[in-house]
């Protein structure tokens, strides 16, 4: 018997938000502020789309996702909704669910073996997807890559190869110069073909 009681971290309620036109569309979720101590087991996951035509915002729809693993510590800057098309796409958990924009009605929905999704934005040519979720495992970075590109439509089109075999993505892909490039653990920056998902080519960079 175990005399000693868990505490929660200490935590307060956090909103990302994205707005399009006359629409805000807000992820919320308990998360903790202390550094370290993750987030509550109650993160109390809910997104909600906002008319913001009037005066004040008018709530049109709301899901509660409920408690979920959410990214802890450096959620701060995640950009994991995304609105387009009239569609409004979100990363929570392991998942990223696709919903119309105008009354919440679930389109499509996808779950990911590494982790807790921590970035998702359009390509530049706005016919696709990228992801990068947080490996969580040791089992799941010997085998899967974090990083990978999806149809608009939910369907994986490829996941990034990865640059080694117990090496993963620390970070999200970036265009740098045209080029889709993200950061690997063992320091390297390595260039991604945005069509395959192959690595191109990769320079050391201690970053």
């Amino acid at each position: 018997m175990s005399f000693f009681k868990s505490v929660e971290p200490i935590f307060k309620r956090e909103t990302i938000s994205k707005c399009k036109g006359s629409y805000t569309v807000e992820l919320s979720f308990n998360a903790g502020v202390e550094l370290g101590k993750g987030n509550p087991s109650k993160t109390e996951v809910l997104i909600s789309c906002f008319n913001n035509d009037e005066k004040r915002k008018k709530l049109i729809w709301a899901k509660e996702i409920g408690n979920v693993p959410m990214p802890t510590a450096s959620w701060h800057g995640l950009s994991i909704i995304v609105i387009h098309n009239n569609n409004v796409i979100v990363g929570y958990s392991n998942e990223i669910s696709c919903y119309r924009l105008f009354n919440g009605s679930l389109i499509w929905n996808l779950k990911f073996k590494t982790g807790v999704v921590k970035e998702l934005f359009l390509s530049k040519e706005n016919d696709s997807l990228y992801t990068y979720t947080a490996i969580q495992s040791l089992k799941a970075n010997k085998r899967i890559s974090n990083i990978s590109k999806l149809d608009l439509g939910g369907q994986l089109l490829w996941e990034a190869e990865k640059p080694g075999r117990e090496i993963t993505y620390t970070g999200p892909p970036k265009y740098y110069e045209g080029e889709l490039m993200a950061h690997s653990s063992d320091s390297h920056s390595c260039f991604i073909n945005q069509k395959t998902g192959k690595i191109e080519k990769k320079f050391f960079s201690k970053v």
